[in-house]
This record gives C-alpha cells, sequence and structure tokens, in this order.
C-alpha cells in the first residue's frame, strides 16, 4: 500500500510541474522525471530521487466506515480473474439528478488492449430487472395480462397479486393459478382474480450491449453506468469479465478502511549553468508551492512544508571536467488513503451452459429467509416448499440457487 500512495503523489507532483513548464520559454525542454531513466545526462533536468514516509492511524483497525448503503455492487464470476474492477460506488451527483440507471446486471468484458497507448478497451452487455403492474383493480373476469419485455427464461419471472390497500402480497405461481406465456407476454389467469386485486410481475431481460469504452489503469470510469463510479486497477486483462450490479434499493455494499502517511520527498534540479539552476529551482518550488497548492490539496494531497537545501557540483564529463549544478527542494506531505472492500457476490459455471449457482456468506441463514418470506407474502409453509426458487428482491437467502438461462442472476 505505501508504494502505491507514494506513485500516486509522485505522479501528481510531476504531472504540475510538467504542466508548467511546458509553456515556459527557457525551460519547456526540461528533464522532469522519477529517477534518471536514460543514461544521457540533459542540460536541465528535475529528478525526484527519494521518497519515505509513515502512516498514522485513525482508528485501531484503521476501518473508517462499516456496511456502508450504495445502489451498486460488484459481483465476480469463477472461471474469469475477475481483477480488474477493484470497486465501485455510487455516483453521488448523478443519484441526486435522479440520472441513476436501470436496476439490473452489466456485464464488463475488457475486450482488447492498445498496447501503444496502454489502454483497454470494454464493452458493457446488460441485464434489466423489472417490475411492471400488469393489471389493477381487477373485476374477476380478467383471463390474461400482457407485460412490454421478453424475459430471457420462465424461471426469472415472478408474478404477484396485491391487495388493494397493499398490506398483503401474495406470489402467484402453481399451474392452477396463472400460465406464463412468455412468446407472447403475457400470463393467463387460470382462476379467477379476487376484486380490486393488483396484480404485478417482476423479471429479468437482456438489453442491447453498448461500448466500446476506453480505460487506462489506475483511473475510474464515470460515463459508462450513469450513477456507477467503476474503479479499475491495474490487473486489467483482456477477456475478463466481472457484474455490475445496480439494485433498486438502498443496501450495505462494502467497507472502507483509512488513515494518514507522513511523506517526504527530495527533488534535485540540475543545470550546467548556476544561475540557470538558481532560476529553475525557484520556479519549481513556486509551482508546487503557490501556483498548484489548491489543485494539490483537493486531490487529498497537502504540502506542509518545503525546504531548499545547499547548492552542490558535480562533474558531467571525466575527461573535461565539465560541472553539474545543483541544488535538493524538500517537500512534507500529508496525505489521505481509502481502501473499500466490496461486499463482492461469485459465481459458479456449471456443466449446463448459463447455470451459474450464487455463493453470498454475508446474506442471512435460510430458515430466517423462509421466516421473512411467509411474512412478506402471506402463502403457507406447504407452498414454500413446493417453490424451486424464491425472489431476491423479497428474501435473501444463503443456500445456493441455481438457475437455468443465458447468463447469472441471484
Amino acid at each position: 500500500m505505501f508504494f502505491h500512495v507514494i506513485n500516486v503523489v509522485k505522479n501528481k507532483l510531476l504531472h504540475a510541474i510538467k504542466q508548467e513548464l511546458q509553456y515556459h520559454p527557457i525551460f519547456k525542454d526540461t528533464y522532469v522525471s522519477n529517477h534518471f531513466l536514460r543514461k544521457e545526462r540533459p542540460a536541465r533536468a528535475i529528478i525526484l530521487t527519494s521518497a519515505s514516509g509513515s502512516h498514522r492511524r485513525l482508528s485501531l483497525d484503521d476501518l473508517l466506515r462499516s456496511a456502508v448503503p450504495a445502489f451498486s455492487a460488484l459481483y465476480r464470476i469463477a472461471d474469469f480473474p475477475s481483477s480488474s474492477i477493484e470497486w465501485v460506488e455510487d455516483d453521488v451527483e448523478v443519484i441526486q439528478q435522479n440520472r441513476l440507471s436501470a436496476p439490473g446486471y452489466y456485464y464488463v468484458s475488457v475486450d482488447e488492449k492498445d498496447e501503444y497507448n496502454y489502454q483497454w478497451s470494454v464493452s458493457i452487455d446488460p441485464l434489466f430487472e423489472k417490475r411492471e403492474y400488469i393489471l389493477r383493480n381487477a373485476t374477476g373476469t380478467e383471463t390474461s395480462a400482457s407485460f412490454s419485455f421478453t424475459p430471457i427464461a420462465e424461471k426469472v419471472m415472478w408474478v404477484y397479486a396485491e391487495s388493494p390497500d397493499g398490506s398483503s402480497i401474495r406470489m402467484l405461481y402453481d399451474p392452477s393459478q396463472i400460465t406464463k406465456d412468455i412468446e407472447n407476454k403475457r400470463i393467463i389467469f387460470n382462476q379467477p382474480l379476487s376484486r380490486t386485486e393488483s396484480v404485478f410481475i417482476d423479471y429479468r431481460y437482456a438489453g442491447e450491449p453498448f461500448g466500446p469504452f476506453t480505460v487506462e489503469a489506475n483511473a475510474a470510469l464515470r460515463n459508462a453506468i450513469p450513477g456507477v463510479v467503476i474503479a479499475f486497477g491495474d490487473r486489467i486483462r483482456v477477456g475478463d469479465k466481472q457484474v455490475v450490479r445496480v439494485r433498486p434499493r438502498i443496501v450495505p455494499s462494502y467497507d472502507v478502511y483509512s488513515g494518514e502517511w507522513d511523506l517526504s520527498f527530495d527533488m534535485t534540479v540540475l543545470a550546467l549553468d548556476p544561475n540557470e539552476q538558481e532560476t529553475l529551482a525557484d520556479y519549481a518550488a513556486t509551482v508546487l508551492w503557490a501556483k498548484n497548492r489548491a489543485k494539490l490539496e483537493d486531490d487529498h494531497i497537502i504540502l506542509q512544508e518545503l525546504d531548499i537545501g545547499a547548492e552542490s557540483t558535480d562533474t558531467l564529463i571525466e575527461s573535461s571536467g565539465e560541472p553539474y549544478f545543483m541544488c535538493t527542494i524538500g517537500l512534507t506531505i500529508k496525505t489521505f488513503w481509502e481502501f473499500y472492500v466490496p461486499y463482492i457476490r461469485e459465481w459458479e459455471e456449471k456443466n449446463l451452459p448459463g447455470t451459474y449457482t450464487l455463493h453470498d456468506p454475508s446474506l442471512s441463514d435460510e430458515d430466517a429467509a423462509k421466516t421473512m418470506l411467509l411474512q412478506l407474502h402471506t402463502i403457507t409453509p406447504a407452498q414454500l416448499a413446493q417453490m424451486e426458487l424464491i425472489e431476491d428482491n423479497r428474501v435473501q437467502v444463503v443456500s445456493p440457487r441455481v438457475v437455468d438461462f443465458k447468463n447469472l442472476v441471484v
């Protein structure tokens, strides 16, 4: 973790200096780098030569926030590396504008890599989940009702009858009650409904793939799934696949660990002319301390002290004795780190194509889940025993559930 934080801060400091020097009429060709990365000694250079730090705890176990509620969640699929996306979090600004993406499962696939620019191309294949009222205030004479989209399979469609005041909901699943006509997008009622009841369905249907999007290592992708920030790390692989879920409601999704680092950096300023070296050192100090200090603080890089050391000389060419003039700029910086630990769900692909099993140790036990289902849906234990699938929008189940269709589902 230390060197990851150090590298991020280094890049920010060097980038700030490079951005200012490129418009300077004299110093625009100055070599700015983290250590010397080439054999030739340049005429002018600013080299970040050393870094050190000490950790400061904000709590005993560095836990800042536990069970942070969010709409978004990260899922990994067995038999895939599932290492490209490090974490996801809600984009609060977009959510406040009521622009959160539709609930569902968004499959993020890494398709190819641009070796020259060190970038990757990713595409997204959505699987939406929808609740739709197909009948309101029944008269008892209705024989069928239509819905809007085609579910990917019959087992991922759940039909419910709701009382007029919404206090009682019962599941319609028995063949004597309903028939699911997926091809014609309708529900056939084999038994009369109670008067004034409403019928709604929860189902999942495939959306159109979209993308590609260009991503870089250790960078966030914000515009792909509105309302979700997708953070890619430095372990991106071509062919990798993960799932970003957008839920219809907020649930606990991840823990956040945090702390502080007190960092020290040394920069060496080199030039062939002593006056030029002094001017370059002053300009670099001004760039960091005055011009970019506020920008760095926006990234939680707080410059606490800046010192310029004594001047010294070194020999550029041994045979001629041509000298190099140099001095050191010392920086003391305080920065913060945060580490997100998502509650990642996992699926295992079975021999049957498109069949997955959910393993989720964070959920409640099955007995408690069944009790909750009985309370919510007013069904009998005998009916519950006959059910092939418990719908996760209403209940949390710990035991593996297998669902057959083209992609994964909880």
